[in-house]
């Protein structure tokens, strides 16, 4: 960042002192403006108070929590993601379309309950994060949205992360946060479509970090996080929580599993209570399909995570885990005369259940059965079996057993029809349709019985008005919701609160519907390569048209599209898979076809014949340096503010950020050095929230000069020893860092560090040694060792960019320098302050990104006298110099920050400048740039540039600029 003041060519130059806590302490030679409140917050004293402070950035209207700046207001669009730009390429669906849908839910509701989402910020919330869905049954499209508006009720925020919840009122039987394990299966495989993955990342986490309870109920807790893997593409937190799968599978083993080597569970702590099986064994204990279902998925799940870990042997006896139980599942609870997997009671020389209940489909659920056992689902189309109007019932209904009563408890498992049981049931079904050869079930049943299932989400309300809803369990001739029939009058005519209060099933989150709807009747399979399997279940002529549009998928974003004439998307005849915005895959008929994503996801940006490129195609742009981006994690793990404000810049088309990737002062590396796992998985947040909203992301490792070398106790002249501590620990973080995210689309380069050039070769160098700040982390003193010069810095810079080229072939590397000082050449050929020409400028402009670096990086300001390198002026043609030196060498130039402070006038003269920047970067096509500083309050005085303050018109310019220069395939 440059001051307009600042004086890179004086030879006195000036030596900035402030204020710390009482303590005076020296500046050195950076271009750091302390009074502007950049990265020296920690002297400033700040670091503690202000970046902890928790900034909360809710949808529509949300306030934003600056310390020491006052309550700023952030306007309606602030963080609705762009998907006309990268977000979302080739989007078809107008999201807008679809906003009356959430406008009649809420016009609808009681608003009881309100966790992180209320439903004034339920649209806003909706349209920034779930795949968008246009069909003909308009029941079935209405259900679709309905059920994402009632999920999104349960994101609650908590202390320790954010949680999913399964009732909105709090009930005596949940554990912490109001948490219950029972349905966590379901949010998982529902939620997985979310585009902000915080939420279930948080909630996978709580489970077994942080006060869950995951064996109070039956849960496929292993299973459910490789489902979610298998859609974001991401398999890093399942392999973090490994070891606590491993261990939380052990205690199923310890506490459920028999001598028989089946496990049993009671049928209440599976969800089902007063089941016909469970009352042939007096406590209702029983081995059931579904535990056993659920352990052979959690064990393979293990297994396949195990793999990814690489740890073949976990994944062994895993797997021999697995293929144990389907053995047994298959030899004791496949009743052969029932052609049906029943439940048998837990003791000796019990015999099986002679009724056939709905949760024997679960072994489908998880691809357990043989193909002969397919005969199962006869059952499911038949009126004597489990067929009703608003089904299917629970048990089958030629059963003595079978009832539909008003009396007892309100939950019964013996013949009501229940979501949960409903959606396991349909999974189940298209893995049948998938993956079976078999001739007893159809792509029509699954239609009927899904069209079944949405009907059933009404409710005729008391002044006559059918309104969308969803609740625990239904009368499945009549459609009426039995469980809240019975509550609303349980106790003197009236609600109880030991059941759980008022409406306590109103918006009940205990199945699925949205991702029946996205991997069944649409058929998107998810898998662990990078193929795209679409199967459609909608049969063929019962539709002319559908699209599934803006589906986060791999990194990637997916449509999927059927229209019968061509005529309504515009795209041909036909099935279409578009990735991204290009097709690939088409069928002119509804039938399973598969593609292969874009094989340029980790490429981000790289250098091609001396041009920048990416995705195939020279690239220009001009981005943001979002200097705290990374900063306030590491500050405070509840600070998501500067994730949040991410999407204001998709929504602005500003396509990249810079940012410090690590601590400024050494006290910031504490983290990293204590608790590595903590520390990268906030710099995970940071990645896939960059990836969710299609910004790219070029991390700055080691922003300040001399905190590396006081981390490892040196002085700085080590960084000219390659065998130094110092230059280990930047080996080992960068090694660190690339390898866990090169393979992100995020990720668009590398850099070093910030204005390292302008610390070395000083003439008077003695008076600008690095500060002594040891509350900090620094040095006590500095000696004439901590005087770099650049031969020194070119070892660090070569083994930075040797390490990083090691592990990413292709992205760009970046010195991070500043423009350099105009007496630069002088400097350090004869160590005085004559102004350099501009050859002299362009050999040391060559020599501050010495190879393998494949870019030049340049920090430009005004300054007060107009002097810049190379006998330039003013500030344009400085820039222009740059580029023909740049373009000379083959590389790529970086403006890496530019900018136009409040000094420079009121807003007017402002936008003049800035304006006259971006008209110099396009006519000497500068490449790529980024302008000083995004929602960085510590310069609201200055540079800071958000958008609610008034310097937000600069968000404006670049997203114009950007337009106008983009290359377009």
């Amino acid at each position: 960042m440059g001051d307009a003041d600042w004086r890179i060519e004086d030879a006195d130059w000036r030596i900035n002192d402030v204020e710390a806590s009482g303590a005076r302490i020296s500046i050195f030679w950076s271009r750091i403006c302390v009074e502007k409140g950049r990265e020296f917050a920690h002297t400033l004293g700040l670091l503690g108070d202000t970046i902890s402070v928790r900034r909360r950035m809710e949808k529509n209207c949300r306030q934003l929590e600056i310390g020491r700046f006052g309550m700023l207001l952030v306007g309606l669009t602030v963080l609705v993601v762009s998907f006309t730009g990268s977000a979302a390429r080739g989007a078809v669906l107008d999201a807008d379309a679809f906003k009356h849908y959430v406008e009649q839910f809420n016009a609808h509701d009681e608003e009881l309950t309100v966790q992180h989402v209320p439903n004034a910020q339920a649209w806003a919330f909706l349209e920034d994060n779930i795949p968008l869905l246009e069909c003909p049954d308009k029941d079935i499209e209405q259900t679709y949205y309905f059920r994402w508006w009632t999920f999104r009720k349960h994101i609650k925020e908590t202390s320790d992360g954010f949680v999913i919840t399964e009732f909105l009122p709090k009930v005596g039987w949940s554990g912490k946060h109001n948490t219950i394990s029972c349905p966590a299966g379901h949010h998982l495989y529902e939620g997985r479509w979310l585009h902000d993955p915080r939420y279930l990342d948080d909630y996978s986490i709580f489970w077994f970090r942080k006060g869950g309870d995951p064996r109070r109920y039956s849960f496929w807790a292993a299973d459910a996080m490789w489902a979610r893997a298998l859609v974001t593409g991401d398999d890093r937190l399942p392999q973090e929580l490994l070891p606590d799968l491993i261990a939380n599978y052990q205690a199923w083993e310890k506490h459920y599993r028999d001598d028989n080597g089946l496990f049993w569970q009671v049928d209440g702590r599976d969800g089902m209570e007063v089941s016909i099986s469970g009352r042939l064994h007096p406590h209702a204990q029983g081995y059931r399909a579904t535990i056993n279902s659920y352990m052979y998925g959690d064990a393979l799940a293990i297994a396949r995570i195990a793999e990814k870990a690489g740890r073949k042997d976990i994944a062994e006896r895993f797997r021999d885990k697995a293929a144990t139980i389907r053995r047994l599942l298959q030899e004791k609870l496949w009743d052969p005369k029932a052609q049906f997997f029943m439940v048998l009671p837990r003791g000796e020389d019990t015999q099986l259940s002679d009724a056939r209940e709905l949760h024997g489909y679960t072994p489908w659920y998880f691809n357990i059965p043989d193909t002969d056992q397919s005969v199962a689902w006869k059952q499911l189309m038949d009126p004597k079996g489990f067929y009703a109007p608003f089904g299917p019932t629970t048990a089958e209904q030629r059963h003595p057993g079978f009832a539909v009563s008003y009396q007892g408890h309100e939950c019964q498992w013996n013949g009501p029809s229940w979501p949960l049981a409903t959606s396991v049931t349909l999974t189940a079904l298209a893995n049948v349709l998938n993956a079976y050869q078999q001739d007893v079930i159809s792509a029509e049943d699954y239609f009927e019985t899904l069209k079944i299932y949405t009907k059933s989400h009404r409710r005729r309300r008391e002044d006559g008005r059918v309104v969308p809803w969803i609740d625990e369990n239904l009368n499945p001739f009549t459609g009426d919701w039995l469980s809240r029939t019975r509550l609303k009058s349980w106790k003197n005519g009236t609600w109880d609160a030991g059941k759980g209060g008022k409406e306590r099933g109103k918006d009940y989150n205990h199945s699925t519907y949205c991702d029946l709807v996205i991997t069944g009747l649409i058929g998107l399979r998810p898998r662990v390569d990078d193929c795209v399997e679409v199967n459609p279940l909608v049969p063929e002529g019962a539709w002319d048209y559908f699209c599934l549009d803006r589906i986060r998928y791999h990194g990637r974003w997916l449509t999927i599209l059927y229209d019968r004439t061509g005529q309504r998307y515009k795209r041909g005849r036909g099935l279409r898979v578009l990735a991204d915005g290009k097709e690939i895959a088409a069928s002119e008929c509804l039938t399973r076809v598969t593609g292969k994503l874009p094989n340029d996801v980790s490429l981000g940006l790289y250098v091609q014949e001396g041009v920048l490129k990416k995705g195939g195609l020279p690239y220009q742009g001009v981005g943001a340096n979002y200097f705290s981006l990374f900063s306030r994690l590491i500050a405070d793990a509840n600070d998501t503010s500067s994730l949040a404000n991410l999407s204001v810049l998709a929504r602005r088309d500003i396509p990249f950020v810079r940012f410090m990737a690590g601590g400024f002062w050494p006290v910031d590396w504490q983290l990293y050095q204590t608790d590595r796992q903590a520390y990268f998985e906030r710099f995970d947040r940071v990645v896939r929230c960059a990836e969710t909203h299609g910004v790219g992301l070029i991390p700055s490792l080691f922003w300040h000069l001399s905190t590396v070398s006081d981390i490892v106790g040196e002085s700085l002249d080590q960084m000219g020893d390659p065998d130094s501590k110092t230059n280990a620990f930047m080996r080992q973080y960068t090694q660190e860092v690339v390898t866990r995210y090169r393979n992100s689309p995020a990720i668009w380069g590398w850099e070093f560090g910030n204005e390292y050039n302008l610390g070395v070769d000083l003439p008077n160098h003695a008076q600008h040694r690095p500060p002594v700040v040891p509350r900090l982390g620094t040095a006590k003193e500095r000696t004439e060792r901590d005087e770099l010069t650049f031969d020194q810095l070119r070892v660090a810079f070569v083994e930075f960019a040797r390490t990083v080229r090691e592990h990413d072939k292709t992205r760009v590397i970046i010195s991070g320098n500043a423009m350099p000082r105009p007496s630069a050449w002088h400097n350090v050929n004869e160590n005085t302050w004559t102004r350099d020409t501009d050859a002299q400028f362009g050999a040391i402009l060559l020599r501050d990104n010495p190879d393998p670096m494949d870019t030049i990086s340049v920090h430009l300001y005004p300054n007060a006298k107009g002097v810049y390198p190379g006998g330039a002026a003013p500030v344009e043609e400085a820039l222009s110099l740059a580029a023909q030196h740049a373009a000379r060498a083959g590389k790529p130039l970086f403006l890496g920050e530019f900018g136009a402070p409040r000094k420079f006038g009121d807003a007017q003269e402002q936008e003049a400048a800035f304006r006259r920047f971006l008209e110099a970067i396009k006519r000497h096509r500068v490449p790529l740039a980024a302008f000083w500083v995004f929602d960085y309050d510590r310069q609201e005085s200055e540079w800071n540039v958000s958008p609610s303050n008034d310097r937000a018109f600069l968000l404006d310019l670049v997203s114009r600029h950007n337009r106008e220069v983009r290359i377009k395939p």
